[in-house]
Parts: C-alpha cells; structure tokens; sequence
C-alpha cells in the first residue's frame, strides 16, 4: 500500500471522529457511510495521489437507494451506482449554499495537519449534509434527475433516473423521458435496459 493510500485512510478516520458517530468510515473503500431505513449516504475521500508525496484530497458524497439496489441486482447491473451524487469542488455551481470554505485540499503527507480532519468535517457538514438531506426519497431524486437545467447532482447519467424510475414502478414514465430527452446513442442503450426489465420482471 502506498503511503498516501495509507495516509488517505488515517485521515478518513480522523474525520469519521469529528461527525459525531453519524457515519462509520470503511478504510478499504475510503468511504464514509451511514444507513438508514430507505437507504445509504456515502461520502468519498478522493482526489489524486500521481505525485505524491503531494497530494489532493477532494469529497464525492452520493446516496444509494435500496428499493432501486434491488434492481440493479435483478439486471445484473456490473458498476453500482450513486442515484443522486455531487462532488466537493463543484457543488457550489450547481447549489445555492451557504459556504465560503476550502473545497478541494492540496496536502504533503509528510507534514502533520491537525486542522485538516476538523476542516473536512465542516465542509461535510456545510456541502454534503445539505445534499443528502434534499434527497431523502425516491421522489426528490426523480423529480431533480429529470431537470434539463438546474439539478444539483453532478453529471447525471440516465442510468440513475432509470433505476429510481423502476424502483417507482415508473419505467413508463422513463421510457417517455428517455425517448424526448437522449440523444440517439443514449436513447438505444436506455430503451434496451427498459426492454431488458420488462423481460425480467
């Protein structure tokens, strides 16, 4: 293991301590995560680590529902996905929230920060908290993914809208959206994955 992998994992659970006992961190996936009834926020430790001992350190954070996991099951889906998902460095372009804080981190692992931990955790609490609060229901994901402007997740993929779609017993109503939404390649990709759930079903 590297030792920016190393130090990466140290300081998750650093900031794992600083948000109270709300998220459990998981070092092998360098995730913070906290579950409840519908389903599992997630807030990643990411950034680059190519030149270390220099490195970056930026937040992706993104919910996971359960009702549309179980389908992603039932079609074998190969790459489990956020439904709804922003990242640390650009959410402040996509949503209107009250934040002057550092976004994006540059760090040399070899020189101890003891703010940095702290630091993390109140741009959690002030970028991501928000986020997952909006998007507590099936419902609020749907109806911000099919938003041609003004969404707050980060690069919507049509995959997402798809699964919370079938987890709503929507796939009508995604069939629709796809169809007036997607360009030609994407409109075929999505319309087979509607094909193939009603095959399944």
């Amino acid at each position: 293991m590297s030792d920016a992998a190393k130090y990466k994992k140290a300081l998750g659970k650093k900031v794992e301590a600083f948000l109270g006992g709300e998220f459990k961190f998981f070092a092998s996936a360098l995730e913070l995560r906290r579950r409840d009834q519908t389903g599992t926020d997630i807030i990643r430790i990411g950034g680059k680590n190519k030149y270390s001992p220099f490195i970056n350190v930026q937040l992706g954070f993104g919910r996971r529902f359960e009702e549309a996991k179980k389908y992603e099951r039932l079609l074998k889906e190969t790459h489990p996905l956020y439904h709804v998902a922003q990242e640390s460095d650009h959410i402040l372009n996509y949503a209107p929230l009250d934040y002057a804080g550092p976004t994006r981190w540059e760090i040399d692992i070899r020189v101890e920060n003891e703010q940095l931990p702290k630091e993390m955790a109140r741009a959690i609490e002030h970028l991501a908290f928000p986020f997952f609060e909006k998007f507590q229901t099936l419902q609020a994901a749907q109806a911000d993914l099919e938003l041609t402007k003004g969404s707050w997740n980060f690069s919507p993929h049509w995959k997402q809208l798809f699964y919370i779609d079938v987890a709503l017993s929507q796939v009508d109503r995604f069939e629709s959206w796809a169809l007036e939404n997607l360009d030609e390649f994407q409109k075929k990709l999505a319309i087979e994955h509607v094909k193939l759930f009603r095959e399944s079903a």
